[in-house]
């Protein structure tokens, strides 16, 4: 998946939308995947959007 790719596929979640930080989990390493899931989870203070 190239970065346009990925922010294609987070346009789709809120195309107004601003990338505030981008975190790697509590890992040492990280792990390639040619296809990475998004799911979303929303909160009083917005919606954040994971990539697995």
């Amino acid at each position: 998946m190239t970065v346009k790719d990925l922010i294609e596929e987070l346009q789709k979640y809120n195309p107004n939308a601003q990338v505030v930080t981008i975190s790697v989990g509590n890992r040492n390493e990280w792990n390639y995947t040619d296809n990475p899931k998004l799911t979303s989870s929303k909160n009083m203070f917005g919606e954040r959007v994971f990539i697995n």
